[in-house]
């Protein structure tokens, strides 16, 4: 009797969740390749436009989050995008990944073609992102690196693991990259993260590369190297940074300033510090916090 009513207690989760999987699989994906697709397109170069991008979530209430935004990136070109909180920052790479549409068509062009051109095949397989807070899988380190780069061997995870300063942590954990990780990576630490998920990015070697603020756990020495890293390995590849900390994006080639959705400013670190507005305020204000907590490590030793 014990052994029949765990039976029906077991089989009633089963169904539960069975009930649950069933209304996932069934769900229609509202983002679709459209009569508009270009099947022959297989391959993005990494050229950007954004023209005139105006946006409102659908849940929003029709109250714009972008603002009639218009800026250009070169193919092989890094292009940051700073600003407040709630800016605007991460809708742009969230349209650039097609997980909305716009209004037109041609708000959002890659290669010079409007974005809902592009199979999705070939947008999920030519953009890579690092998104704010990175998903990592209960499985082994190099698996979570190797993650959608099919046929990757050790030597490329363990390059790519280096590219993020990650490969020394990593071989300081019990068994190394055969390390098993806890859901949503809850055994290591924010920066450690973080780290991963760029060397997920990095190995895959996207011809874009959208780092959205995946650096605010890692140190500004840890941060200076991934960066270089990032010049040296991603030259001839574009690459967008969104960050919080400017000095992560002061090498940028343009840097686009956007505030309360609307492009404020943009050019060049050294053209915007001359021009005196935004950027020269957050630049001036994160400066001074950073000499403030210098001195008051200094007091403290």
């Amino acid at each position: 009797m014990i052994a029949v009513g765990e039976c029906i207690s077991s089989f009633s989760q089963g169904m539960a969740g069975l009930k649950r999987i069933r209304a996932i699989l069934s769900e229609k994906p509202e983002i679709t390749d459209g009569p508009e697709c270009d099947e022959s397109i297989d391959a993005l170069r990494g050229e950007i436009d954004l023209n005139g991008l105006t946006f409102a979530y659908p849940e929003g209430g029709g109250n714009a989050v972008l603002r009639d935004v218009s800026v250009h990136a070169d193919a092989g070109s890094v292009l940051a995008i700073i600003g407040r909180t709630g800016c605007g920052k991460s809708t742009v790479f969230g349209l650039l990944e097609r997980l909305y549409d716009t209004d037109r068509a041609d708000m959002v062009c890659l290669d010079r073609r409007p974005v809902r051109n592009i199979p999705l095949k070939v947008l999920h397989q030519d953009i890579a992102c690092v998104p704010q807070d990175s998903f990592l899988f209960s499985d082994t380190v190099e698996s979570n690196i190797a993650f959608g780069a099919d046929g990757a061997d050790r030597k490329a995870v363990e390059d790519a693991a280096k590219a993020a300063c990650i490969h020394d942590s990593i071989m300081e954990f019990p068994d190394g990259y055969s390390t098993r990780l806890g859901e949503r990576g809850v055994t290591v630490s924010g920066g450690q993260k973080q780290r991963i998920a760029i060397a997920r990015a990095l190995l895959r070697d996207a011809p874009i590369l959208l780092l959205d603020d995946c650096l605010s756990a890692v140190d500004t020495d840890t941060e200076k190297q991934i960066l270089e890293n990032l010049r040296r390995l991603r030259k001839g590849r574009t690459t967008l940074i969104i960050a919080h900390r400017l000095s992560s994006v002061q090498g940028a080639d343009r840097i686009l300033v956007l505030d309360d959705g609307r492009a404020a400013e943009y050019g060049t670190h050294a053209e915007l510090m001359a021009l005196g507005g935004l950027y020269r305020s957050l630049w001036d204000k994160q400066q001074l916090e950073k000499q403030l907590n210098e001195e008051g490590d200094d007091s403290n030793a």
